[in-house]
């Protein structure tokens, strides 16, 4: 039974990324031109708006269809793998959902538009533009990899239990 909770919550957690992301993304779009950058605090951040045709930093950006391939065959592995465990942890569900809503709402541009919609832009240190996404698929990955190296090994922590 907790599974069978687990699992609905994971899948809840998926959708509420997806659509955070969506909704950032279509503000973002309906509100400002390609290329248009308003500061939030000038110098340091700043709302971009480009379309990214690669994954992060742009790569693969000249091979559109493999990579969409790529990311949904990487998406279907860790949703299967995510449905697919005999028991979930509730860190594992918190960053599996990040990760899957997160790819999700990348694959969907890819689909509709050949290229993600990207906008969020750390001016002060010259990262590349990304998406909120991207930010929760890297916290995700980095949840799991906290769970997986320190916490599964000490599952009786607060943590672990829903």
């Amino acid at each position: 039974m907790l599974l069978y909770r687990r699992r609905i919550y994971l899948i809840g957690l998926v959708v509420f990324f997806f659509l955070a992301d969506r909704i950032g993304k279509e503000i973002v779009q309906h509100t400002m031109s390609v290329g248009e950058s308003i500061p939030i605090f000038d110098g340091v951040f700043h709302i971009t708006f480009v379309y990214n045709p690669g994954a992060a930093f742009s790569l693969f950006h000249q091979h559109p269809v493999p990579l969409l391939i790529l990311t949904s065959v990487l998406f279907l592995a860790f949703l299967l793998y995510s449905l697919g465990k005999k028991s979930l942890s509730l860190l594992e569900v918190y960053a599996l959902g990040m990760i899957l809503g997160g790819a999700l709402g990348n694959i969907g541009d890819r689909l509709l538009l050949g290229q993600v919609v990207d906008y969020l832009d750390f001016t002060l240190i010259d990262y590349p533009i990304f998406n909120l996404a991207d930010s929760f698929i890297f916290i995700g990955i980095c949840l799991l990899c906290y769970y997986y190296v320190f916490q599964s090994r000490h599952d009786h922590l607060p943590i672990s239990r829903l």
